[in-house]
């Protein structure tokens, strides 16, 4: 049995969608993944805050020595590698050269550099690069663009080890939702920093169309969406508000199960991971035409997206807050409310067949589908036994 060693920022736990690796993992491989650190919730708060005043070269100086260390390509490993046969790095990079078999797996490049920090392309360059580094693996077409666009003329240095693997879900995970019947359309959003996942052009949308409103009842599981929904009050009847205090396998039973489609007009998102719980419980989803996303869902046949004014991960790989535009606060985005007034008035008019959208968004988590652990184990089969060869 070979062993593979998960390498991720571990802050926090590591999330679901990556979990998979131990829950169904590739045949004669077994994976450990390192639990949480006992100071998370600090780190955490730390991460928050790092994201806030990191533009600012003051603050970069001081937290240099703190902060990046935690959150930015700091992996630093145990001298001895003896019970490990490959190291998998979730969207960080060694923190130092390694000399034993790794592979690298990210959803978009600049988490290799912590989404701007130039100081440490030149180190991704570099365990990019590496001889030991045996394959680089891209979530989506669209993280393989990003590190296209990061090597420029150079990719050919590395595309030879360049592989797309979709995350996947295990069979288990596989949960059709109920069909229950409401007097109007349920709605789901799940997801915390609500401005970056557009909650503010949504409820500017349903306060716009009160008629549609009126039809639309909608479940908020977020841990900072309150104060926003509370500048709403003409939406009170509307919207059931929820901290995120439940396992994941209880929101998919109490929230995915039960709604009619899952909503996320995300104006920034590596990779829609609350999209694929979607198609697992056979969910319609509506969200965004940007970066992976259009991977994900299929515009009319298991859900449907609209347009940004400013996709900004399809235009950028150095995301600095120049360029994101402030979208961790209120900063609308006058096209994705009309687009969102659109969509919602075609859902409440029965212009969407859900249940056939549901149907389709299950064939793509089946065994043999897109996003299955059957189709991602089999690629990484093939990766990993290249990687021991070399």
């Amino acid at each position: 049995m070979r062993k593979i060693k998960i390498i991720y920022r571990n802050y926090k736990p590591i999330h679901s969608m990556f979990a998979t690796y131990t829950n169904c993992p590739p045949e004669g491989y077994e994976f450990e993944i390192p639990a949480p650190k006992k100071q998370g919730k600090l780190l955490n708060k730390l991460q928050l805050f790092h994201r806030r005043y990191s533009d600012s070269r003051l603050m970069r100086f001081l937290l240099a020595k703190i902060v990046d260390p935690l959150f930015f390509g700091a992996a630093k490993l145990p001298e001895s590698t003896d019970n490990v046969d490959i190291y998998h790095f979730l969207n960080m990079i060694p923190a130092k050269p390694l000399q034993h078999p790794y592979v690298i797996e990210f959803e978009h490049v600049s988490a290799l550099y912590g989404f701007g920090d130039m100081s440490l392309v030149k180190r991704a360059k570099e365990a990019l690069r590496s001889e030991w580094c045996r394959a680089i693996i891209c979530s989506s077409d669209a993280s393989l663009w990003t590190l296209s666009q990061l090597f420029g003329k150079n990719y050919t240095d590395i595309s030879f080890k360049v592989h797309q693997v979709y995350p996947a879900i295990c069979p288990h995970q596989i949960n059709p939702r109920k069909k229950i019947k409401h007097k109007g359309i349920k709605l789901l959003f799940v997801g915390n920093l609500c401005y970056l996942k557009g909650m503010e052009e949504l409820l500017m949308a349903l306060t716009a169309e009160p008629e549609v409103a009126s039809q639309i009842e909608l479940d908020v599981i977020s841990s900072d969406a309150k104060p926003l929904i509370d500048k709403f009050p003409n939406l009170a009847r509307n919207i059931a508000y929820f901290l995120p205090q439940f396992s994941k396998s209880e929101i998919l039973e109490k929230f995915y199960s039960k709604a009619d489609a899952f909503i996320m007009p995300t104006k920034r998102d590596t990779f829609g991971f609350a999209l694929i719980d979607a198609l697992a419980t056979g969910l319609p989803a509506i969200s965004t035409k940007q970066f992976s996303i259009p991977e994900i869902i299929d515009d009319g046949r298991d859900g449907v997206l609209m347009n940004l004014t400013k996709p900004t991960l399809s235009k950028t790989i150095y995301l600095t807050k120049k360029v994101t535009g402030g979208d961790l606060v209120s900063n609308p985005d006058s096209l994705l409310v009309s687009e969102l007034r659109r969509v919602l008035k075609k859902l409440v008019g029965g212009y969407y067949d859900l249940d056939k959208m549901g149907k389709e968004a299950l064939k793509k988590v089946e065994p043999g589908g897109k996003f299955s652990a059957q189709v991602r184990n089999k690629q990484l089969l093939k990766i990993y036994s290249s990687a021991l060869k070399n």
